[in-house]
């Protein structure tokens, strides 16, 4: 009776590994965010606002001008996605919004990730002041509807 006490204990607290690993993830995902962040800010060192293009076409800025050489900072691990040498629509795992005077304000949302990144709904979201913060989607939201959902 011990031994079947002692193992449905064990099994009670068996480490979970798939919650462990969606942790991790979404640990590497806003240091991945971060990384982005940096780049911008340099990329706003030398011209002084962000790049003014949504997405793909603005983060290609950081990229092909070398302030992020990094093709994995710009896929979340949550995904399956690979860079295949190059920054293209289908390979970018987050969304950029480009804040619209050139320079976002502490709580203007920059990157998002893409709904469906990591399970449950959870989303990590970048903002000016460059804090990382997670947002639990209650159903699935397009890209346009993203910050309003995130604002309210």
């Amino acid at each position: 009776m011990l031994v079947l006490f002692c193992l449905l204990l064990f099994l009670i607290y068996l480490p979970q590994p798939e919650k462990k690993r969606v942790e991790a993830d979404l640990n590497d995902c806003a240091k991945n965010l971060k990384q982005v962040y940096q780049a911008l800010l340099m990329y706003q060192e030398k011209y002084e606002v962000f790049p003014h293009e949504p997405d793909t076409k603005g983060l290609n800025y950081l990229f092909k001008l070398n302030f992020d050489r990094d093709l994995t900072h710009f896929v979340c691990p949550g995904t399956e996605t690979q860079t295949r040498g190059e920054l293209r629509d289908d390979t970018l795992s987050y969304f950029y919004y480009p804040p619209e005077k050139g320079i976002p304000g502490p709580l203007d949302l920059i990157i998002a990730d893409h709904p469906g990144n990591h399970p449950g709904g959870e989303i990590q979201l970048l903002y000016g002041d460059g804090t990382v913060k997670k947002f639990r989607l209650d159903k699935p939201v397009l890209r346009d509807e993203l910050p309003g959902k995130v604002r309210d």
